[in-house]
């Protein structure tokens, strides 16, 4: 469905979204889209046609720079994980915290605490245009997505 839809995007930022990779290369090459904050995708129909669900991808820092300082919590990159010899994990600034999604304008989901890198709704419903609004991340300075596509 993302393929039949129009977006506000550029047809380099599209071909990212849609080329099936999900993260970097072995090499850290980037392979995501930069927004700024506050910026919003739309995908828009010619006619309305039912979309069964959005999913997005965000970046995880796989460097894990934002992460830990830690060595070891680079390695061992699970936020459960406490040492007497280092800090706890945080949540990697490149996650989005707060974002909004519409379906022909009405607001159908809405978070300001969000902190995982992958993000499904089930919209279930025929409409014209679904946008999404990325308003914060956990600290960095713009949003990276891998993938934002419709079912």
């Amino acid at each position: 469905l993302t393929l039949s839809a129009k977006t506000n995007l550029t047809d380099d930022q599209r071909s990212i979204l849609q080329n099936g990779i999900e993260r970097p290369d072995e090499n850290f090459t980037k392979n995501y889209i930069e927004l700024p904050i506050g910026e919003t995708i739309s995908f828009s129909f010619e006619k309305p046609e039912y979309v069964e669900s959005l999913r997005i991808i965000f970046d995880l820092d796989f460097s894990r720079e934002s992460v830990s300082v830690n060595k070891k919590m680079r390695v061992f990159a699970q936020k459960c994980n406490e040492g007497a010899d280092f800090k706890p994990m945080k949540v990697a600034k490149t996650l989005v915290k707060a974002f909004s999604v519409y379906a022909d304008d009405e607001l159908i989901y809405s978070t300001d605490s969000y902190h995982n890198s992958r993000f499904t709704l089930h919209v279930g419903r025929e409409l014209s245009t679904l946008s999404v609004r990325f308003d914060e991340t956990w600290g960095e300075e713009t949003v990276h997505l891998f993938s934002c596509d419709v079912r």
